[in-house]
């Protein structure tokens, strides 16, 4: 087939699929997934992807990856972290660490390796509040103490994983490097060293130089050049590329935010412009490719394992929620079982981190299957459980 028309075809049923879920209230990122595992379908798959096609998408995949971390990177704000930290931190401890390590204990003991492990408690652990944000929109209760909560302890959930899965993804692709400790010290040496260059030298510098033009599209040739610029740094630091995109987001924030010349229409300016390139074209290429590498055969025969993934991320956030809030001074059970609904939904770092797993062959076909179903399932479960939480606090 035609690369292009493959493309087309890709493109065109993720959207449909992805309006199909708009339709239900569901994320759009679900129907991206559900379009994949649809053209994953082996007769499908192996007419949608003969030839080169394979490499054309999984090349485009992995550049979606770069601008959604970049674009990730950008929405993390450190001065509300820093501002709500001890507020938050009760809640984003207990509700990241009790999937993480329930999730790594429990599949250790099935006999999953330690790195399979790991990645499974990482997975888990991570969520995303934009379902809830939107479910808390439509319900009139953006300025409520739950959304202050679900927002504030989302943004220190985000850091706090962000910087769980960048440590474990530079240990374990130093473990497959097989790179001494030493070897793996001095490249997290040489890239902190190059972070405080690129803030206060490299990436002023370049953002001045762009922005000269006063045309967005510059500023977005900009962020992008950043982008490729810290990936490439990260990457053959042996870190990964990922992470060098995040911290480009986070430092472009901070260099157009803060500071005596701050240029905030900039930052608002370049988010817009890399949301459209990523959302509206990139990343669901990515979602979809995902779900073409999600096993169906595998699913059927993974029913348990699934199960166990679901009930994990579940109780584990809503329960650490629970705990967090009631630890805070004048917090109540229902007010963090309202919480953990809140930041249960799965997002699109998990889906990120098993892809990798998966291409480094750290996990099975099976089990990348069976994490991709927990994220669809938990994101499909949480909007309800959380709007019936809601209206029960809110009529208390």
């Amino acid at each position: 087939m035609d690369p292009l028309l493959s493309l087309l075809i890709i493109i065109l049923l993720a959207y449909f699929f992805g309006e199909v879920a708009r339709y239900f209230r569901v994320p759009r990122v679900v129907g991206q997934l559900f379009a994949g595992i649809v053209l994953g379908i082996p007769y499908i798959k192996q007419y949608l992807l003969a030839g080169k096609n394979a490499e054309l998408i999984s090349f485009l995949a992995d550049l979606g990856i770069l601008l959604l971390f970049f674009f990730v990177g950008l929405q993390i704000d450190m001065y509300s972290f820093k501002r709500y930290f001890r507020e938050s931190a009760l809640i984003s401890l207990f509700n990241t660490a009790l999937p993480l390590i329930g999730g790594f204990l429990l599949f250790w003991h099935l006999g999953f390796g330690i790195a399979s492990s790991v990645i499974v408690g990482i997975c888990l652990a991570v969520s995303s509040q934009s379902v809830s944000v939107a479910v808390l929109e439509e319900l009139k209760l953006l300025k409520s103490k739950i959304a202050k909560l679900v927002i504030t302890a989302g943004a220190v959930d985000d850091v706090f994983e962000l910087v769980l899965i960048s440590i474990v993804l530079t240990l374990i692709h130093a473990s497959i490097g097989q790179a001494s400790s030493a070897k793996v010290l001095l490249d997290i040496s040489i890239f902190v060293a190059a972070i405080v260059a690129f803030r206060y030298v490299i990436i002023p510098v370049l953002m001045h130089l762009f922005a000269q033009e006063k045309s967005i599209t510059y500023l977005f040739t900009g962020a992008v050049v950043v982008t490729l610029i810290l990936a490439l740094v990260t990457f053959y630091l042996g870190l990964g590329a990922i992470i060098g995109a995040l911290f480009a987001g986070i430092i472009v924030r901070e260099v157009l935010l803060t500071g005596k010349n701050k240029k905030p229409w900039e930052e608002h300016n370049i988010a817009k412009a890399i949301h459209i390139a990523s959302f509206g074209f990139l990343v669901p290429i990515f979602f979809a490719w995902v779900g073409i590498n999600t096993d169906l055969t595998s699913i059927i025969h993974s029913s348990g394992t699934i199960a166990l993934l679901v009930l994990i991320a579940v109780v584990g956030t809503v329960v650490g929620s629970m705990i967090g809030v009631k630890l805070h001074k004048g917090g109540t059970w229902l007010e963090g079982f309202t919480v953990g609904w809140g930041v249960t939904p799965k997002g699109d770092v998990e889906l990120v981190i098993a892809s990798l797993a998966l291409t480094k062959a750290l996990i099975s076909d099976s089990l990348f299957s069976s994490l991709i179903m927990m994220a669809i399932f938990t994101t499909l479960i949480s909007p309800m459980m959380f709007r019936y939480a809601l209206k029960k606090w809110h009529s208390n």
